[in-house]
């Protein structure tokens, strides 16, 4: 199944697979997919918005994010949700080949690349965060400077962004448990904190804005029951 062109397939096959009860594509491949979806709805805000005269001044600004997730965020998002599933693949090959071998030089062999296999999967992971959190950030500023009408949109390109970080740290955080003490294991577990404490910082600016828009909201309801007619206010 990994070596098929997974964004290829129709909605549903896709949504089948996820849900197929294997190992791939599993979570850093659903993580780059909830990427790709915010990079979508940030293009679609950023298209939208550059139709609209009022907002002319911000024009070169949407012009520069959309180019962002079209050219840069997009694509890389693409290769990373195919790539992890075929290396979470290729370690499961090794596993099991470890698992089956009776001699102990061999299934020790299989053991170290098996490892070696995790770490390059545990390191995808963690660039779909890093991939993720810049394309928030970037989703966050079409949220402020877009169309008002469509904030729907961008609000769920950064929800889909971050969910994007999470799930690619809850991935990172599970296969370094198999890692003995190493540089690398203390350089990786930091980069992996460094993330989520921006993916905390990141998930707190978004709040403020679905809170700002329950204000809205909330003053507009109110201001609308004002103006109507007494018999209307039942």
């Amino acid at each position: 199944m990994a070596q098929q062109d997974l964004l290829l397939l129709p909605t549903r096959q896709l949504l089948e697979q996820f849900g197929a009860g294997n190992p791939t594509p599993g979570s850093g491949s659903a993580a780059a997919l909830s990427g790709l979806l915010a990079c979508k709805l940030g293009q679609t805000v950023c298209s939208i918005s550059l139709r609209k005269s009022e907002l002319q001044s911000e024009w070169r600004t949407l012009e520069f994010l959309r180019t962002q997730l079209t050219d840069s965020f997009e694509p890389a998002l693409a290769e990373y949700f195919q790539k992890d599933s075929e290396l979470f693949d290729q370690l499961i090959s090794l596993r099991r080949l470890r698992d089956q071998e009776t001699d102990p030089i061999k299934k020790r062999r299989y053991r170290d690349d098996a490892l070696a296999k995790q770490r390059d999967s545990t390191e995808a992971a963690l660039d779909i965060a890093k991939f993720c959190i810049a394309l928030a950030n970037a989703n966050l500023q079409v949220f402020q400077v877009g169309w008002k009408s469509v904030r729907g949109d961008s609000g769920a390109a950064i929800s889909c962004a971050l969910s994007g970080v999470s799930a690619s740290l809850f991935a990172a955080y599970l296969n370094l448990k198999d890692f003995r003490e190493s540089e690398w294991l203390r350089r990786t577990k930091q980069n992996a904190d460094d993330l989520f404490a921006e993916f905390r910082e990141t998930q707190n600016r978004l709040v403020t804005l679905a809170f700002g828009l329950q204000e809205e909201a909330e003053q507009t309801l109110a201001s609308n029951q004002l103006s109507l007619p007494l018999d209307d206010q039942n």
